[in-house]
């Protein structure tokens, strides 16, 4: 019996520190997209769900591996924020760097929705940084 509590415990530590690993790393996939109404290459990057993680100091890891990309755009999808956490700085500040980068368009998820239901009032705040909000 002690034996399989110790397996257990492990596995619960190896989910634990792989969860970890997951939160805290980003990564890149690539996608060719062709379409008659595009008459040159467009380089978008695209960003979802970050739920207010920081990937290096303010975010720099982040920014250094978009730059490199050169995009033309940068879109998110929605949910870089918590909707429980009201202090979403760390967000307005990325966007607000990424704006040197290439234009940026927010998309609002549910996170962001209920975000903004609940702090009415910063809603300017949001948009300091640059952004623009679809």
């Amino acid at each position: 019996m002690a034996v399989l509590i110790l397996i257990l415990i492990f596995f619960l530590i190896l989910l634990l520190c792989w969860n970890l690993y997951e939160n805290r790393s980003f990564e890149n996939t690539y996608y060719n997209v062709f379409s008659d109404e595009i008459e040159e290459p467009v380089r978008a990057v695209f960003l979802a769900d970050l739920h207010q993680a920081s990937y290096g100091e303010d975010n720099q890891d982040l920014i250094d591996a978009i730059q490199k990309l050169q995009p033309d755009l940068i879109l998110t999808g929605g949910d870089m924020v918590n909707e429980n956490e009201p202090d979403v700085a760390s967000i307005v500040k990325l966007c607000s760097r990424l704006v040197s980068v290439a234009p940026v368009y927010c998309g609002m998820g549910k996170h962001e929705s209920v975000y903004c239901r609940q702090n009415l009032p910063d809603i300017p705040f949001l948009l300091r940084g640059g952004p623009a909000f679809m």
